[in-house]
């Protein structure tokens, strides 16, 4: 087991910050009936510049990518039934733009 890095810390508070705006859109949707059902997406990321490392969180289908020279890249997936079909072979990525 390896022990645990100062780097962690960063990455517990930005999951903390998450979680917060979660609840606070989770009890707003439940308090007021036309907001019911109501969510949210975010991408955030925690950049620890001592310890060099990044911490990425993502919720829904808000996509992270990295900027290069050489253009952009996909760091995360959706998290959206639409890509979980895709993940499990029953849809492809040309259909996904299609589905609802």
């Amino acid at each position: 087991m390896h022990e645990a890095g100062p780097w962690i810390l960063g990455g517990q508070k930005l999951l903390s910050a998450v979680e917060g705006a979660n609840a606070q859109v989770f009890a707003v949707s439940h308090h007021r009936p036309d907001l019911s059902g109501m969510g949210s997406t975010v991408a955030a990321l925690y950049f620890d510049e001592p310890h060099g490392c990044v911490t990425i969180c993502h919720v829904g289908d808000t996509r992270v990518y990295r900027v290069r020279t050489r253009g952009l890249e996909q760091l995360t997936k959706d998290h959206s039934v639409g890509q979980q079909l895709v993940q499990a072979g029953k849809l492809n990525k040309h259909e996904l733009a299609d589905f609802p």
